[in-house]
């Protein structure tokens, strides 16, 4: 039977437990059991099968309910129905691998340690670490984990059974020395395969990490799972001294003395049947929605006379023709213009004559021609003024240019022969030669050039032309015609076109 075979087990953990000096210790279990691909040949070898009641055995002497808290990992977490003595048999079979799907591709410790830790110590598991930077010349961080709040009944004892290494060292590493702040010890189980050898460098590592603030964690490799004697050996081998430390023995209370059992969320197999029906309950046939009340139709506003008297008093109507009834028809409103304001004086501008005409309400005056011929008027009497005048000379200018030497007619002839080399330097004058009394004489004044009286023979003709042209010109209209000056429609004379070509200057003469 295998309730006969569990107290076996019971019995021969409870010899182990007296032997390692651990007996009366009352202590929480956790199973944790690895599912991912690496652990297929394990399980097909009913390796993990005939563990789990071993395990039982040894948890019953720890604590006598009878209920082991269990939880899956490979990528994930995932929960598990707890381990009860009186239905063990075919537990791995009918809880842990129900199905192929029940594998998981990797295989990662970080998650299942948080939610075992969070489960047991919900108060202290998520509050947030410190860093600090020690040393001196070489400074490095180091993390400062939070410590417990309040001491525990029971310190826990988490049994872990992998088959290879995990894939998130890191995180593990982390949440181990955050773990040795609490009075958890995890007891590592390396499993192997019959054709396949794993080292499980990492599960050593581990049993020795620095930074932790109590040596947590135990690693134990079983060669014959089926050697219950050597099995509760390897398991209680290093557990002794973890509990017999000082500051484990600080973080344990008595439950008569104060200290804490709480325990956080997690599913239990009513939440895991609601959830179940759940997902397979059939959606229920919804209600036909009712129909929407029809809108009230709103009430016909009321015509009030005397308010359409007083909007229309203001607006000025045209009487327009009869209707076929024999009513006046009125046409569409007339809109009163605005009076304009007067312009400021900033406002103001200059008005043509024009304006000024037809503002002060007389004729126009039309007086372009008596304009024209007061324009002619001034222009002679300037014209006279410039001809009584006699014409002045340009001052000359002194040329800048000095007057060349004259050439030579023919050029010197060349020495058929180089003169004779003087055998020795002429002598040196005795005194410098004397100066001349008198400057020279200086070069006479330059006469003014053709070119400039010529321009001015050039001006006083054209001045002598635009006098008799001045001359023939009258008062009279026709004269005023004669003289180009166009009238606009303001009045104004307007002098008549230039020339748009540029006048070409006469030839220079050289």
């Amino acid at each position: 039977m295998p309730t006969d075979n569990l107290k076996e087990l019971a019995a021969s953990a409870s010899e182990a437990l007296q032997r390692a000096g651990l007996d009366g210790l009352k202590a929480e279990v956790v199973l944790i059991v690895d599912v991912s691909r690496s652990m297929f040949p394990i399980y097909r070898a009913r390796v993990v099968q005939d563990l789990v009641p071993q395990i039982l055995g040894l948890a019953l002497n720890f604590d006598d309910d009878g209920v082991i808290p269990a939880y899956a990992f490979g990528d994930k977490a995932r929960y598990l129905r707890d381990l009860r003595k009186d239905d063990f048999a075919g537990w791995v079979d009918r809880e842990v691998i129900r199905t192929g799907s029940d594998y998981q591709t990797g295989c990662c410790y970080a998650p299942v340690i948080h939610e075992v830790c969070r489960y047991y110590f919900p108060e202290d598991w998520d509050r947030p670490a410190l860093k600090e930077t020690v040393g001196r010349l070489f400074k490095q961080e180091r993390v400062v984990y939070p410590m417990l709040s309040a001491p525990r009944a029971y310190p826990v004892f988490a049994m872990f059974l992998t088959g290879g290494e995990c894939q998130d060292e890191e995180a593990t590493a982390d949440a181990i020395r955050r773990s040795s702040r609490l009075p958890i010890f995890f007891q590592f189980i390396g499993l192997q395969a019959q054709n396949k050898v794993t080292p499980f460098r990492f599960l050593k590592k581990l049993d020795k990490l620095g930074n932790t603030y109590v040596d947590n964690c135990g690693f134990y490799e079983p060669g014959e799972v089926r050697n219950s004697q050597m099995l509760y050996r390897g398991l209680l081998n290093e557990l002794p001294e973890y509990i017999r430390r000082q500051e484990v023995q600080a973080m344990l209370r008595p439950p008569e003395l104060g200290g804490l059992e709480t325990r956080g969320y997690r599913p239990q197999e009513e939440d895991a049947d609601a959830a179940l029906d759940e997902l397979t309950r059939l959606p229920a046939d919804e209600p036909e929605p009712e129909p929407e009340p029809e809108p009230e139709p709103e009430p016909e506003p009321e015509r009030d006379v005397s308010a359409l008297r007083a909007r229309f008093a203001g607006i000025e109507w045209a009487e327009g023709t009869q209707g076929s009834a024999g009513a006046v028809r009125a046409l569409a409103p007339v809109i009163q213009k605005r009076e304009e304001q007067p312009e400021s004086t900033g406002q103001r501008r200059r008005m043509r004559p024009s304006e000024i005409s037809s503002h002060s309400g007389a004729a126009p005056v039309d007086d372009s021609k008596q304009r024209v011929a007061e324009r002619l008027a001034r222009l002679k009497a300037k014209l006279t003024d410039i001809g009584d005048e006699p014409p002045s000379e340009p001052p000359s200018r002194p040329s800048a240019r000095p007057t060349p030497a004259p050439r030579p007619s023919a050029p010197a002839p060349r020495p058929s022969a180089p003169p004779p080399r003087a055998s020795a330097p002429p002598p040196r004058a005795s005194a410098p030669p004397p100066r001349a009394s008198s400057p020279p004489p200086r070069a006479p004044a330059p006469q003014p050039a053709p070119r400039q009286a010529a321009s001015a023979a050039q001006s006083s003709s054209s001045i002598e032309a635009l006098r008799a042209r001045l001359a023939s010109f009258g008062d009279d209209d026709a004269t005023v015609a004669a003289s180009g000056y166009e009238v606009d429609q303001e009045g104004v004379g307007a002098p008549p076109p230039r020339p748009t070509g540029r006048p070409q200057p006469p030839p220079r003469k050289r």
